[in-house]
């Protein structure tokens, strides 16, 4: 018993997570590098991506330091296909799994045009909870006006619903996440999952 508390309390003052495991991923591409967590059985990138695809990828208001720290915003057709070899882009229900292992209920997880959960985007805010390091890098609503950056957080899943696609909302202040669907044409950060 004490050399499980000692053991607990050398990784707590450490400032490593017994949930999460960091590593890093170079994307060949382009040269850039991300730090990724495994968040029980998935492996996600810990950033969101910067790579620019052929068209349809946008930096908040076109300024290279928003690019830098928030990563770029994807239309859905361009997220679909934007991340590297050996990664794609999570399903709905792949956030439904990360979410689940965060504690949200099988209710919640559920619920659609709604917050749900509680304090589940607090956990992925966090950079010390599980390290997922969540940015709240806005959205790009067609022609190009750009909303919310430094407030909310957008990401697409790959699960489409016609013209639109679902996507994940985040918001400064709240543990919740929001879930629900949106036209393609908006440009929403990702996160990368790697394959199984």
């Amino acid at each position: 018993m004490r050399i499980l508390i000692l053991f607990s309390a050398l990784f707590l003052f450490a400032g490593i997570s017994l949930n999460a495991q960091s590593d890093t991923l170079i994307d060949t591409r382009d040269g850039k590098s991300y730090v990724t967590v495994q968040i029980g059985q998935q492996i996600w990138m810990a950033e969101n991506l910067k790579f620019k695809t052929e068209k349809y990828s946008y930096i908040f208001a076109n300024k290279a330091e928003n690019g830098e720290k928030y990563g770029r915003l994807y239309r859905w057709e361009a997220a679909s296909e934007a991340c590297p070899a050996g990664w794609h882009l999570p399903t709905d229900k792949e956030w439904q799994i990360l979410e689940k292992e965060l504690g949200m209920t099988e209710t919640e997880l559920v619920k659609e045009n709604d917050w749900r959960g509680k304090d589940q985007a607090t956990k992925l805010m966090s950079d010390t909870s599980i390290n997922f390091n969540m940015l709240l890098g806005g959205y790009r609503n067609p022609p190009s006006n750009y909303y919310l950056m430094g407030m909310q957080s957008f990401f697409w899943t790959a699960t489409d619903n016609g013209a639109h696609g679902w996507y994940r909302q985040m918001r400064d202040g709240s543990g919740q996440i929001f879930r629900r669907t949106r036209p393609k044409s908006w440009g929403m950060s990702i996160r990368c999952v790697k394959d199984e």
